[in-house]
């Protein structure tokens, strides 16, 4: 099987290129939270492990097989900024524009029953929660695309906070809809404090006998630096 290149560098909404250590970005198959096979180095052996592919100074360089004709991204940027790009052709170089200016974000992670590390066992993502970040007590959500009858997800965080329903505790996957955050890490009591966490791995835990549960984690969060 052939292989297709991807390759992209992030540049700041001035152009200039970022060209910081750190971010990852999570590999989906277009319009799906399921990782696509990727390699990094050309004629390797592609295959769902090597998801998500880490930034080398704002740079991503990796390939996926000749069948593919579009993939999506879902990561961070050194800075924290969130990666979200829907329908990239394979090709490159390309450049994503990633505001550093901003201070409020959403980030969009993807996870899958295809990807779990096995039945009811706490999955890391691979993307970690920013360092210089804060996460408001409301907002948070997970959203089911891939329904499931009779299961349910938790989302949430390895870690220091090692809270893996932090999140989203319990939520069904029985019916392609939004569901609102209920973990310890999303609902404040009181005056609405904010939950500090930030450089904690995110991740997800779906019910034994899951076969086509999928969705996405929607996180707001603010950047401090």
């Amino acid at each position: 099987m052939g292989q297709k290149l991807v390759e992209f560098s992030l540049v700041d909404k001035d152009g200039a290129r970022i060209q910081t250590a750190g971010g990852a970005v999570i590999v989906c198959a277009a319009g799906t939270p399921n990782q696509l096979a990727v390699v990094t180095t050309s004629g390797g052996t592609l295959a769902t492990s090597n998801n998500p592919v880490a930034l080398t100074n704002g740079n991503a360089k990796f390939y996926v097989a000749d069948t593919v004709a579009s993939l999506d991204l879902y990561g961070f940027a050194p800075g924290g900024q969130p990666i979200v790009i829907n329908g990239l052709v394979p090709s490159g170089p390309n450049e994503i524009v990633i505001d550093t200016g901003q201070t409020a974000h959403v980030a969009k992670i993807p996870w899958s029953v295809t990807d779990q590390a096995g039945d009811a066992t706490e999955t890391d993502t691979g993307l970690d929660i920013p360092a210089n970040s804060i996460l408001p007590g409301t907002g948070t959500a997970v959203v089911i695309v891939d329904i499931d009858a009779a299961i349910t997800v938790d989302i949430g965080t390895a870690g220091t906070s090692n809270d893996p329903n932090g999140f989203i505790a319990a939520a069904s996957t029985a019916t392609a809809t939004a569901i609102p955050a209920t973990g310890a890490l999303s609902v404040s009591t009181g005056s609405p404090v904010v939950k500090v966490i930030g450089g904690d791995s995110i991740t997800y835990t779906i019910l034994t006998a899951a076969d086509t549960a999928t969705g996405f984690l929607i996180l707001p969060y603010y950047l401090y630096a």
